[in-house]
């Protein structure tokens, strides 16, 4: 029975600077996997409009493998069913992955896997994809932890994969899930190259102005850096982008930087405090969604008849940002 590592994507779809790859990769041959659960789909933090986003991701992503040897190989169901399924066919050595924060359902379900693996005798090594930390931390020394991860060296390690005979499932199609209709025109492309071409103008044309223009309404939409759903998805790491802005010591960098450090701060802040997900985050909107349904439906549709407020929702509705 063949020896291999399997390397469970996530919200890390990229090639360079993934550790979990870069370990993977050491000893025997790498199976890349991404699962689509169904289930997580479903959960109301998932839309129409980010699924669009991840399959873009998927696409690029599998390309980038495939020249690399061994294309994504994709499957859908539950991720302990498949696990299960590829040990019937593999001797497993090793699962790799980056460690998620993401909502309760994953949560669950990585402890499912972590259940599994452990009954199993197959060993599971999770890596850092940000500065966020499980378990007790001391968080006087948070940002010392931030820079120990951060200031780590990119990896970008040139590989070649040995290709692996399996059968995969191709991305279904978007009425897969049933989602509500979510149009969202102006999004942003998913896909690490697409990322890369964002970062790049931003880094040429805007940071320049940063601090001066990130706060007004008029001129944020172009001179913000719009990365967001990028490092969310992990198609570049945060390592990345700062190594590009190491060498400048300019206000808008520093300011800039700033922002990198704010998104791994409030991502512990779910870490540490899980219960976020399900109360408001000041008690003062208690009950808000449940006693004032019908303002709120006005709010999140831009009806309020306040023009600035509605002006910026109906921006969000229309470019998810």
């Amino acid at each position: 029975m063949k020896e291999i590592n399997i390397l469970w994507f996530k919200k890390d779809l990229r090639t360079i600077d993934n550790e979990a790859l870069y370990e993977a990769s050491k000893k025997h041959d790498v199976l890349p996997i991404f699962i689509i659960e169904k289930e997580n789909w479903l959960q109301k933090s998932h839309s129409h409009r980010q699924w669009l986003f991840c399959k873009e991701c998927l696409i690029d992503l599998k390309k980038d493998l495939t020249s690399r040897g061994q294309e994504l190989v994709i499957k859908i169901g539950d991720v302990i069913d498949i696990f299960q399924d590829l040990q019937d066919s593999f001797k497993i050595k090793g699962i790799y992955s980056h460690q998620e924060t993401g909502d309760s359902y994953s949560y669950k379900r990585d402890l499912r896997v972590k259940k599994w693996v452990e009954e199993n005798n197959i060993p599971w090594k999770e890596y850092l994809q940000f500065s966020v930390f499980r378990g007790d931390i001391n968080r006087d020394n948070w940002t010392k932890l931030w820079h120990n991860f951060i200031d780590k060296e990119v990896k970008r390690n040139s590989f070649q994969l040995n290709p692996i005979d399996i059968n995969g499932s191709e991305i279904p199609s978007d009425d897969f899930f049933d989602f509500k209709k979510d149009l969202c025109q102006g999004r942003l492309r998913g896909g690490r190259k697409e990322g890369i071409k964002r970062l790049d103008y931003f880094l040429t044309n805007k940071l320049n102005s940063y601090s001066k223009d990130i706060s007004s309404p008029e001129t944020s939409f172009d001179s913000c850096s719009r990365l967001s759903p990028y490092i969310s998805w992990g198609c570049i790491s945060l390592r990345e982008i700062l190594a590009k802005i190491s060498h400048l010591k300019s206000r808008d960098s520093r300011t800039f930087k700033s922002r990198l450090i704010w998104h791994c701060h409030f991502i512990q802040k779910l870490e540490s405090e899980p219960e976020l997900e399900f109360r408001e985050f000041h008690p003062f909107f208690s009950n808000i969604r449940s006693g004032n349904s019908y303002l709120l439906k006005l709010w999140s549709e831009g009806k309020t008849g306040y023009p600035f407020l509605d002006a910026c929702m109906r921006f969000l509705n229309y470019y998810g940002w």
